[in-house]
């Protein structure tokens, strides 16, 4: 799911939901901004990134340069890591903070990935 309200602010939509769930099940608020800030401060989001792509993220931090598709793993490694630590199942939804044009073809190619 890609939502962008900017009435209602998507860090508090997407907060509401974690909180209160999404059609019956378990949501969970991916904040790709805040992960990728939690990464640059050298926490868990960092788990399972190489050195070139911990440098990758301090540059986007630094500069406000989004990721290209090239470096499209880095967005998967942080996304893996928030997973395990939310102990993300199979049943639960995921909300993306953080979505631009391409964030669609992405989602489905994470899809596959299961």
């Amino acid at each position: 799911m890609c939502w962008s309200d900017h009435r209602l602010g998507q860090d508090a939509a997407g907060e509401a939901l974690e909180a209160g769930g999404l059609w019956g099940r378990r949501c969970l608020h991916f904040d790709f901004g805040a992960q990728l800030r939690a990464v640059g401060a050298g926490g868990p989001a960092a788990a399972g990134l190489t050195a070139d792509q911990l440098a990758v993220v301090g540059n986007s931090l630094a500069t406000g340069a989004l990721l290209e598709d090239a470096q499209f793993p880095i967005a998967v490694t942080i996304l893996q890591a928030f997973a395990r630590r939310k102990d993300m199942a199979a049943g639960d939804s995921l909300v993306l903070n953080g979505c631009r044009a391409t964030s669609a073809r992405r989602a489905l190619w994470l899809r596959t990935r299961r």
